[in-house]
């Protein structure tokens, strides 16, 4: 049973595909941080269990492929690393921050949600070559099919 993970009373394979938004959707992913940003959330998955399969990031935002440990709560560990992950930040790059953040001590680097998926739908490999290709591709934001309102709607709701 290759690659399974095992503790006193279970055998299992749980990875996730995680996406985590900075604040303000603030394009402000580069450099130094992200590398900071990558080597953080490895070293944080590692320390509690976990493993990192792979981790890109866009200016604003960050994929994440990883399994995470099963004896804590995923939404309550997702939420100790962003905020190690911000606090480090405002530590290490708060100059380079500040352009974006203007609240001057407790600023968050990452919006309050999240999107998580297990990634038993597909295999491990085609999510992996997906959040590989990230930062790779330029693209413009929001959906070319959608059509905008008009202000003025020809009926009225009851």
């Amino acid at each position: 049973m290759e690659g399974y993970r095992r503790t006193g009373h279970a055998v299992y394979l749980v990875t996730y595909h995680i996406v985590l938004v900075t604040k303000y959707r603030c394009r402000c992913l580069d450099g130094e941080l992200v590398e900071s940003i990558k080597a953080d959330f490895t070293r944080m998955i590692g320390a509690n269990k976990g493993r990192v399969h792979a981790i890109e990031c866009d200016r604003d935002h960050v994929h994440i492929l990883a399994e995470l440990p099963i004896d804590q709560p995923v939404a309550k560990f997702i939420g100790v690393l962003k905020g190690a992950t911000s606090r480090n930040a405002r530590r290490d790059y708060g100059e380079q921050l500040s352009k974006f953040y203007w609240e001057k001590e407790k600023w968050s680097l990452w919006s309050d949600s999240y999107f998580l998926a297990s990634t038993g739908g597909v295999t491990l490999d085609v999510v992996r070559r997906y959040v590989e290709s990230q930062p790779t591709k330029k693209r413009k934001r929001g959906n070319p099919n959608f059509v905008k309102r008009r202000a003025h709607s020809s009926h009225t709701n009851p």
